[in-house]
C-alpha cells in the first residue's frame, strides 16, 4: 500500500512543474482533451467512467460490462474553425464486447493539426464483478497539416467499480481508472508536441450526495504525456436531476489556448425499449489568435 502513496505524492508534486512542451499546434487541443464531447465539461475526466457516450475514447475498458448493442454519433467544433465527427458502435459477444470508433477531424486553418481520419477497434470484458479490462488498436492518417503522416498505436486500460447504497452526503458509487494510451507511432510534426498524446491517464469518480430527486457526482484525473513530457489534469461535477437532466461543469488545465472552464448538459430518456441520451457541451478556445466558443452535440 505504501508504494501507491509514493506514486500519488510524486504525481501531485509534478503538477505545478513548469510546462516542458515545445508547442501544441492549433487543433491538437481537442486530442489532448480526449475528443469526447460529453467529457469536455468534466475536466476530460473520463478514464474512470464507463457506459457513457464517449467513454471508450478515455479508457478501452469502459464498455466491458455492456449487455446490449449501443451506438452514438457526436459532432464537435460547431461555430469554430475545426470540426469533429465521432461514430461508435458496441457489440456484446460471448467472449467480450467489441467496439468500433471512427473519428474524422477537419480544420479550416492553414497551420493546424490538419485533417485526421482515426479508426479505433476495442475489445473489453469484465474480469470480476468489480474489475473491467480492455485494449484497443488505433490506426489512421492525417492530411493537410505541416506533413502527411500515418499513425498506429494501442491502448490498455482497467476500471475498478463499486456500488454503494445510501442517502445524504456519503461515499457512494465510485470507480477508479487507469489507462495507457497511444502506445506507438503518433502524429509528430517538427517543432510541435505529438498527438494523440502517448500518455498514462489515472482518475476517479465518486457519487457523494443523494437528496431525493438530486444526485451529485465528482470527477478528477491526471494525465502524464510522455512525448514530450507534460501533465494535464481536470475536475468536474455532474448535477443529476430526476435521473433525466444532468448539468455539468468542469475545469481543464495544461492545454494551451483553452479557457479552463467548460459547461454542458445531458438529457436521458427512453423511447419504448430504447434508452436515449442527448449531450451538449461548450468551451472557449483561442487557437491561432482567434477566440471562439466551441459548441458540441451528440
Amino acid at each position: 500500500m505504501r508504494k501507491y502513496w509514493y506514486i500519488a505524492i510524486l504525481v501531485f508534486l509534478l503538477l505545478p512543474c513548469s510546462m516542458l512542451f515545445s508547442d501544441q499546434i492549433p487543433g491538437s487541443q481537442f486530442f489532448y482533451l480526449g475528443n469526447g464531447i460529453s467529457y469536455f465539461p468534466l475536466g476530460a475526466s473520463g478514464v474512470a467512467d464507463f457506459m457513457r457516450m464517449d467513454s471508450n475514447l478515455y479508457n478501452p475498458a469502459a464498455y466491458g460490462d455492456l449487455k446490449r448493442v449501443t451506438t452514438d454519433l457526436t459532432l464537435g467544433g460547431l461555430g469554430s474553425d475545426y470540426a469533429q465527427i465521432n461514430l461508435r458502435g458496441s457489440f456484446p459477444t460471448n467472449i467480450g464486447v467489441i467496439t468500433g470508433n471512427m473519428i474524422v477531424f477537419a480544420s479550416q486553418v492553414d497551420l493546424s493539426a490538419g485533417d485526421v481520419v482515426w479508426l479505433k477497434g476495442t475489445f473489453s470484458k469484465p474480469v470480476s464483478e468489480q474489475w473491467l479490462f480492455g485494449t484497443a488498436l488505433n490506426m489512421g492518417f492525417v492530411r493537410g497539416g505541416p506533413e502527411n503522416q500515418f499513425f498506429a498505436s494501442v491502448d490498455i486500460g482497467t476500471i475498478y467499480q463499486k456500488e454503494v447504497s445510501g442517502s445524504g452526503f456519503g461515499f457512494y458509487d465510485h470507480s477508479i481508472g487507469l489507462a495507457f494510451k497511444n502506445l506507438g507511432k503518433n502524429i509528430s510534426y517538427t517543432g510541435y508536441d505529438s498527438f494523440p498524446p502517448l500518455s498514462m491517464d489515472v482518475g476517479a469518480d465518486l457519487e457523494f450526495l443523494r437528496a431525493g430527486f438530486y444526485r451529485a457526482k465528482g470527477y478528477g484525473h491526471v494525465m502524464l504525456a510522455l512525448n514530450p513530457f507534460n501533465q494535464f489534469y481536470g475536475v468536474g461535477i455532474d448535477n443529476i436531476f430526476f435521473d433525466i437532466l444532468t448539468l455539468k461543469a468542469g475545469l481543464n488545465f495544461g492545454i494551451e489556448d483553452l479557457n479552463p472552464l467548460a459547461l454542458g448538459a445531458d438529457l436521458d430518456f427512453s423511447i419504448k425499449d430504447t434508452d436515449m441520451q442527448l449531450a451538449y457541451s461548450v468551451l472557449q478556445t483561442e487557437l491561432g489568435g482567434s477566440k471562439e466558443w466551441v459548441h458540441n452535440v451528440g
